[in-house]
């Protein structure tokens, strides 16, 4: 993360009061996946799925590139008492930083849902190839890797969100560029509807990756 966008997110998330509701996504994917008991959400924000996850039990690693948001995260889930949700910063600009990370996993990380929503499109190509090499190496054997970025669809859409940095993401592309890393698409939905706030009803997709056997 550059030292520019990161004064970015630390200023907007030092703001923040308190996380929203769960987004949709984030109900979809543990409807689905109510088995797997790791959470891995990257590019965490203010929280608001993983500590959703961690009101049903499971054991989060929020990670984010915000001190700010990090900060933010670890006061909510005390306040909460969720014991089972935890935060640590982590800039995907840096693959030496990302190869550190996936070396200190242990068995703990493996079978995890690496979860990410309305991340991709707020990161640049080289961040995205270091998101797919982390991911990759922490889902095991029966993990996966859950997706959800707007479109190119999405870019003439109204927005009434803050006008952070958005790269619209070819679902196509991006599945191209996972399977160099091993991982296969398992399911892809894209629309409208997946993530309407108030006037913004952004066209999204969503994708779930699995390690190829």
């Amino acid at each position: 993360m550059s030292n520019v966008t990161e004064e970015y997110w630390n200023a907007y998330y030092a703001e923040k009061k308190k996380p929203a509701v769960p987004s949709q996504f984030a109900t979809f994917v543990l409807n689905e996946f109510s088995h797997i008991d790791r959470f891995i959400d990257i590019g965490c924000g203010d929280g608001r799925d993983s500590l959703f996850f961690a009101t049903y039990g499971k054991e989060v690693l929020g990670l984010d590139g915000s001190s700010s948001a990090v900060d933010f995260c670890t006061k909510t889930a005390t306040d909460r008492g969720l014991g089972t949700a935890s935060f640590d910063t982590l800039n995907l600009d840096d693959a030496t930083a990302i190869q550190s990370f996936a070396q200190q996993g242990d068995a703990s990380s493996q079978d995890a849902i690496v979860y990410a929503r309305f991340f991709l499109h707020a990161i640049n190509e080289t961040a995205q190839e270091n998101f797919l090499t982390l991911a990759a190496s922490l889902i095991g054997e029966n993990g996966r890797v859950c997706l959800e970025f707007r479109t190119p669809r999405d870019e003439f859409q109204t927005k009434v969100t803050a006008a952070h940095y958005r790269r619209y993401v070819d679902p196509i592309a991006l599945i191209l560029e996972a399977d160099k890393h091993g991982l296969d698409c398992a399911y892809m939905a894209e629309g409208f509807g997946f993530a309407k706030y108030k006037s913004d009803d952004a066209y999204v997709a969503r994708i779930v990756f699995e390690k190829r056997c």
